[in-house]
């Protein structure tokens, strides 16, 4: 498994963490941000939850409701590397 798939994976698991999605299907990498109906409280908490597992920060200016999953997995890996 290379790093964008256990990205990928990890979003996964924090949105089913926070009991967004619970069936792992529904997030698929093609999903936007507004398809996962969260409200700007759960979008804090989702990034926190990303950044605590990840050591990544994320910030709301760099997300928009028309952003995939799939875009998000890329931004991680691009600031991992």
């Amino acid at each position: 498994m290379d790093a964008a798939e256990n990205f990928e994976t990890l979003v996964g698991e924090v949105l089913s963490e926070m009991g967004h999605v619970t069936e792992p299907a529904l997030a698929t990498p093609s999903t936007t941000i507004a398809e996962l109906k969260l409200d700007s409280l759960s979008m804090l908490e989702f990034l926190m939850l990303l950044e605590e597992k990840t050591g990544i920060e994320v910030t709301t200016d760099e997300l928009g409701t028309d952003t995939t999953l799939s875009q998000l997995t890329e931004l991680l890996r691009r600031k991992a590397a």
